[in-house]
């Protein structure tokens, strides 16, 4: 894992080893990613919906987490937080 790539939050949630079933992030990308970054993204959970998209939601493993942040095209992954109905 590129802990680098991971912000402070994702660092905390990942040390916590309690967690279990995955983490929800936004996966940031490089504007021009190779295909095969790309492919390989798709196929650890985090798809693009459009082909500019350089910010992607996804929910991920720890495993995931861990593939994901060690690829050329991604830039940084954070935590996702949850918005409050008020």
């Amino acid at each position: 894992m590129d802990y680098r790539k991971l912000d402070a939050k994702l660092s905390e949630a990942l040390a916590d080893a309690e967690t279990r079933g995955g983490y929800d992030v936004f996966v940031e990308i490089a504007p021009d990613p190779a295909v095969q970054d790309v492919d390989r993204l798709a196929q650890l959970g985090v798809s693009r919906r459009g082909d500019a998209d350089t910010v992607i939601t996804a929910h991920l493993s720890r495993e995931a987490l861990g593939r994901v942040s060690e690829l050329a095209a991604v830039r940084q992954v954070r935590l996702r937080r949850r918005l409050r109905h008020t």
